[in-house]
């Protein structure tokens, strides 16, 4: 059965989908780092980097340059797919940050719950 809360959440037109808790906090960070891993490997397989597939496209909007539209898409999916694992790279870190942060605040109200118990 479904917490009520998840129900909220979920799509009525996707049947079978269903969420399930987190295995550990150990876990949740291995998946994290693997994200990250793979994110910056296939960012590594790009012969320039997004900045330099956006001054491309800059120059060809000023003229400076003249690309092929078969040319100037494939730089544009290009730097989407950039973006994307950029965006995945960025959000897989800063969840990874926050679980960190957030261990670091169950142990201190652990210490300080145990020390605030002996006086």
């Amino acid at each position: 059965m479904i917490n009520e809360n998840y129900k909220l959440m979920l799509d009525d037109s996707s049947p079978g989908f269903y969420l399930i808790s987190p295995l550990s906090l150990k876990n949740e960070l291995r998946v994290l780092k693997k994200i990250q891993e793979l994110c910056q490997k296939e960012l590594s397989k790009y012969r320039t980097s997004l900045a330099e597939d956006e001054e491309i496209i800059k120059n060809d909007n000023l003229k400076l340059i003249t690309l092929t539209n078969n040319l100037r898409n494939c730089i544009i999916m290009r730097m989407s797919e950039k973006k994307i694992l950029t965006f995945y790279l960025k959000f897989a870190k800063y969840c990874e940050d926050l679980f960190d942060k957030t261990e670091k605040v169950k142990k201190f109200l652990n210490y300080f719950r145990k020390s605030s118990n002996r006086c």
